[in-house]
């Protein structure tokens, strides 16, 4: 089997917010549908705290909880202890990608090994208290942009990618 893809999936503002006090800043039906269309009948993996705030598992979707306090799995929800648990758990059900929704420490703890980046920039400058680790972006080469006038979906994949597709 080939490795499970990793993709990161995210809402940030133009200045790298992405949430505060446990809550999304903004809330546009468009890019919640985006989020909802690329994401259905996926695994999900998510911190213990983005899991609380949204308050319950999601539709059509497998999630999967990073928590060092949480337990007791149920149908379509899985708490994990560490990082490698989870990889372990997609690669032995044959799980071929998961989408890494957050918080900030779920970001800061898988960019280095995310192989493709969906990340919709909202328009505008937000206060908050959780940010995107925007300092990454040069690991990975865009590959795609479309967006509308609230908000830029912009796909990028990892550039060794890039250069093992070109030989």
């Amino acid at each position: 089997m080939e490795s499970i893809k990793k993709i990161i999936i995210a809402s940030i503002s133009e200045n790298g917010i992405i949430g505060n006090q446990n809550k999304m800043v903004w809330k546009i039906p468009d890019e919640i549908e985006h989020f909802r269309l690329t994401t259905i009948d996926n695994y999900i993996l998510m911190g213990r705290k983005t899991f609380e705030s949204i308050g319950k598992v999601l539709p059509n979707r497998t999630s999967l909880v990073l928590s060092k306090t949480k337990t007791g799995n149920s149908k379509n929800l899985y708490y994990f202890d560490e990082i490698s648990k989870v990889f372990s758990f997609l690669k032995e059900n044959s799980i071929p990608k998961v989408y890494i929704i957050g918080g900030e420490a779920v970001f800061l703890q898988t960019i280095g090994f995310a192989d493709e980046l969906i990340l919709s920039f909202v328009k505008g400058i937000y206060s908050g208290d959780k940010v995107f680790p925007m300092n990454k972006l040069d690991d990975f080469e865009l590959i795609s942009s479309e967006g509308n006038t609230q908000f830029i979906i912009n796909k990028f994949v990892k550039k060794r990618q890039i250069s093992r597709k070109m030989k």
